[in-house]
């Protein structure tokens, strides 16, 4: 499966955990489903989609590991596994984006400058 970012073109980018990536007209930013089943790939699907959004390779971006840690990232993605909210949205910098992982869903909002 690969992104739909609208431009035609249609980016390259094979994700294992994360589907329905696409540009969303009305909110303004890239939206995804995830697959909570498999967190422990999820953030690595994350920075391959905002490389893919920037046009980028992941070597461009800054390293996942300086917004965030993996471990808990995990833990709290399985916490919200259930739809349960209690755990509440996950919310990190990343490429220029503001990236928030809530209970199946994945969104990436361009931050200003």
């Amino acid at each position: 499966m690969s992104a739909d970012t609208g431009d035609g073109d249609g980016p390259s980018v094979p994700f294992k955990t994360i589907d329905d990536f696409r540009y969303d007209d009305q909110m303004g930013m890239y939206r995804a489903r995830y697959d909570a089943a498999s967190a422990h790939e999820l953030l690595v699907d994350i920075v391959l989609a905002v490389a893919d959004i920037e046009g980028a390779t992941t070597d461009d971006i800054d390293p996942a590991y300086r917004s965030i840690d993996a471990d808990a990232f995990e833990t709290l993605v399985r916490a919200n596994a259930g739809e349960d909210l209690s755990a509440g949205p996950l919310t990190f910098p990343l490429g220029g984006h503001r990236v928030t992982v809530v209970a199946g869903e994945v969104t990436f909002e361009r931050r200003p400058p």
